[in-house]
């Protein structure tokens, strides 16, 4: 195992796990804004989501010398306030349909990126419990947003561009 590892794995911990709470401050603040049940609805399964993830975290945590406060993630702290300033005046009208997608996509394109080097760092650690949990949240976020393919492959040809 590569020790010189550990404190970059640690800085990406921390930041996935703000990054979780990050999210999970914000969406209850648009469900509160929402007159729609569905999209409530939607946007609560999104927060149960976000916890789900969030104690997987915290009980990868345990299992290391780690705290998963620390990092502020100002860069989903900016993607966040975006979204909120986005939704000032639309969440009552335009939000009906292709809210949980559209608003929550840029979030979770990000919050992928952060995941898969998680893992990769995981597996070069042989921290391969924390490799696999990575790995299921991952799979659980293409599949909640299958449309993150098309952004994550934009993403890849714009950097090589």
């Amino acid at each position: 195992m590569d020790d010189s590892l550990l404190p970059p794995y640690f800085r990406r911990f921390r930041r996935i796990y703000s990054c979780e709470l990050q999210l999970m401050s914000f969406l209850p603040e648009l469900q509160s804004r929402t007159a729609s049940r569905l999209l409530a609805t939607q946007i609560g399964e999104l927060i149960d989501f976000c916890r789900t993830r969030r104690n997987t975290l915290e009980l990868l945590a345990l299992e290391h010398p780690v705290s998963a406060a620390g990092d502020q993630c100002s860069e989903m702290a900016r993607l966040i306030q975006s979204q909120r300033q986005l939704l000032s005046g639309e969440v009552a009208s335009h939000l009906q349909n292709d809210f949980v997608s559209d608003i929550c996509e840029a979030v979770h394109c990000k919050l992928i990126q952060d995941y898969s080097l998680a893992r990769s760092f995981a597996s070069k650690l042989k921290f391969q419990e924390d490799a696999k949990k990575f790995d299921e949240v991952i799979d659980q976020l293409m599949t909640r947003f299958p449309r993150l393919w098309d952004r994550m492959d934009l993403g890849v040809l714009e950097s090589a561009a």
